[in-house]
């Protein structure tokens, strides 16, 4: 009888040997597979994505698209379209926008938009777009709109100013007539004017812009001066009074000297209550802005003032978004 219970013991015994070694082979078998897979994951097909677009970087494109979308029409401004390599830009000719049709420096239509490419032009990394004044030729371009490259296609947006980054206020008052009781809303002024302290908090105007505040009174567009450091005073005091200096931050009086010549009938004073103020980035080679007196369509701030707002009080300006500015998009084929 001991020897049956022996013999059955230890035949137990070696079936769960068994079993623990078929676990643990199956164990060490799940490790290998998830760790496969882990590799798949996180390493292979990431390595592989990226093969691909470096072979997708080297292909040699023979021509783009050029798809103006909110391109403005500036009839004294020629655009170049540049691509951009890993190390070089190559530029495609300067062209004017003329009603939706692009017009070569020739003059003649460039049909469908599309640009032939130079067979050097591999590892295209993406595009950007010049602008330059038409009239005289000046070799200065500023750059204007751009972007990267992204499945044989470029989304050219203007990205050299950040809205959500800055803040601007502004205050109706007009101290350069030395009289705090009368006028007072016929004055813009880009700070607190009572604490003679500037409220533009953004950075200075990039390389070959600069900014522009503007008064929207009843439909007319009056300047308040242009400047590239929004902390010190603008070069524009044309329209302001000459009994008592102007501000340290930019800003304009509307008391003198109304240009009746853009607009008839327009006489100074005006109530700036219920009107529009904004400030733009205009184009700027060496002080002149080439796109002519108006407001560029780079409006960065704006504000509707209420009517019943008091002079010397803070308005707060609203910033414009990315989609509100200039755009166009390129396709290579």
């Amino acid at each position: 009888m001991m020897k049956r219970g022996t013999k059955f013991i230890r035949k137990v015994v070696a079936d769960q040997g068994g079993y623990f070694r078929l676990y643990a082979s199956l164990t060490v078998l799940a490790t290998i597979v998830v760790s496969v897979l882990v590799y798949q994951l996180l390493v292979f097909r990431p390595f592989q994505a990226q093969s691909e677009r470096r072979q997708a970087a080297n292909i040699a494109y023979k021509e783009l698209q050029l798809f103006p979308q909110s391109l403005p029409v500036l009839p004294n401004i020629f655009y170049e379209l540049w691509v951009d390599t890993a190390d070089n830009s190559f530029s495609l000719g300067k062209f004017q926008l003329v009603s939706s049709q692009l017009v070569d420096a020739a003059g003649e239509t460039i049909s469908e938009g599309i640009f032939s490419l130079p067979e050097e032009i591999e590892n295209v990394s993406g595009v950007h777009m010049t602008i330059s004044d038409r009239a005289t030729a000046r070799g200065a371009a500023i750059d204007f709109l751009a972007g990267t490259i992204n499945n044989d296609r470029v989304v050219l947006t203007f990205n050299l100013f950040d809205p959500a980054a800055v803040t601007a206020e502004f205050t109706m008052a007009t101290p350069t007539d030395n009289n705090s009781l009368v006028n007072e809303k016929s004055g813009i002024w880009f700070g607190d004017v009572i604490e003679n302290e500037p409220k533009l908090f953004m950075p200075q105007a990039p390389n070959g812009w600069a900014y522009e505040g503007w008064a929207i009174h009843e439909g007319r567009t009056l300047t308040t001066g242009r400047f590239k450091n929004p902390q010190n005073a603008d070069l524009f005091s044309g329209f302001s009074d000459v009994q008592s200096a102007g501000l340290d931050f930019p800003g304009e009086d509307f008391l003198k000297n109304p240009p009746v010549a853009v607009f008839p009938g327009l006489v100074f004073p005006i109530n700036m209550g219920g009107q529009e103020v904004k400030i733009t980035l205009e184009p700027d080679v060496n002080g002149v802005d080439p796109t002519g007196a108006g407001p560029f369509p780079a409006v960065i701030f704006s504000a509707e003032i209420p009517n019943r707002a008091d002079a010397f009080q803070l308005i707060e300006m609203e910033p414009a978004s990315q989609n509100d500015f200039p755009r166009s998009t390129v396709v290579f084929r």
